[in-house]
């Protein structure tokens, strides 16, 4: 009987790590933010990115304060650098919504994805875009 116990036991661990492990490969989040309901950013094939964002409160600002360009390398994503931040603001709301081209910002030649940093009251929470190829 302890060795079922001890087999289903490892099994269980088992189970829960590769969990882990997928959810950090996909870049799913493990813990509920507890100011934003949702964020998202999409880039599209002529590289302008769409940004939204809601909160489950008012905040007095919602903006994105980091857009890094990353660049695929082999199964990798490397920092490619700092991108321009779109200039608007949200202010005393829940919702972010915001549309900027980066067409001229990222250069020739190969597979680019966006990490982006949405900033709400006092708390951040990261996303990541889908890729495009350049």
């Amino acid at each position: 009987m302890k060795k079922l116990i001890s087999i289903l036991l490892v099994g269980v661990i088992l189970l829960a790590v590769s969990q882990v492990a997928i959810a950090e490969e996909q870049n799913i989040s493990l813990f509920a933010n507890p100011i934003f309901d949702s964020a998202s950013v999409t880039l599209n094939q002529r590289f302008t990115a769409e940004f939204t964002a809601s909160t489950n409160e008012i905040c007095a600002t919602i903006f994105v304060s980091s857009c890094v360009l990353q660049k695929q390398s082999g199964t990798k994503w490397v920092n490619a650098g700092e991108l321009s931040v779109p200039s608007y603001v949200a202010t005393n709301t829940s919702g972010y919504g915001e549309i900027k081209n980066y067409s001229g910002e990222i250069p020739s030649g190969g597979t680019y994805r966006l990490k982006v940093v949405f900033r709400g009251g006092n708390e951040t929470v990261t996303r990541y875009s889908n890729s495009q190829s350049k």
